[in-house]
């Protein structure tokens, strides 16, 4: 997505929103059961704005260490804690976590925010980060990347209740409320 076009950026924004709904819907690639996709109508989200639209530095660990974030159900879930991610919002810098589940390649922001248990689920969204390319970064120096909360989301169990979910943690937590991406 390039920032320098922004009705490129928002077109892609639309058409990434679009086909989200597109696989939830399917009867061949919906990631929900046959009962939520058959109840599923569609997503709501809060209006495209660049001003949520981020750059930020992020840092990735010489070794990633264990961690387990609380779950809707069940036991923790496992992930690799891999990282921070420093963005400002609101003049405010905040660092956050980035995980790797096992088997995924995109970085994953969990997030918290004063939107939560009103307009977006209680207990955080998430974001993707594109992983830097190993080969072309050394671990040891911080790189640019784009936290565009304009593509954050919920995770599955807000439409699936059969989904076992992470929660985001509670020291990923922003004091600005974060009106972009989806919301119920």
């Amino acid at each position: 997505m390039n920032p320098d076009e922004p009705e490129e950026w928002k077109a892609e924004i639309q058409s990434h929103r679009e086909q989200k709904i597109e696989t939830f819907q399917s009867q061949t690639d919906s990631p929900l059961s046959e009962s939520a996709r058959n109840s599923f109508s569609e997503i709501d989200f809060f209006p495209i704005d660049a001003s949520f639209r981020l750059g930020g530095r992020l840092e990735l660990f010489a070794e990633p260490t264990n961690a387990t974030l609380e779950a809707t159900q069940g036991p923790p879930i496992s992930f690799e804690q891999v990282g921070q991610v420093g963005v400002e919002l609101a003049g405010e810098l905040s660092v956050l976590s980035v995980y790797r589940a096992p088997g995924v390649d995109a970085l994953l922001l969990p997030f918290r925010d004063p939107t939560n248990g009103s307009s977006t689920w209680a207990h955080g969204r998430y974001l993707n980060i594109p992983a830097p390319d190993p080969k072309a970064t050394d671990k040891s120096t911080p790189v640019d990347t784009v936290v565009d909360f304009n593509v954050g989301y919920h995770p599955l169990c807000v439409y699936d209740d059969t989904v076992r979910s992470a929660k985001a943690p509670t020291d990923n937590e922003f004091d600005v409320p974060i009106q972009a991406g989806e919301r119920l």
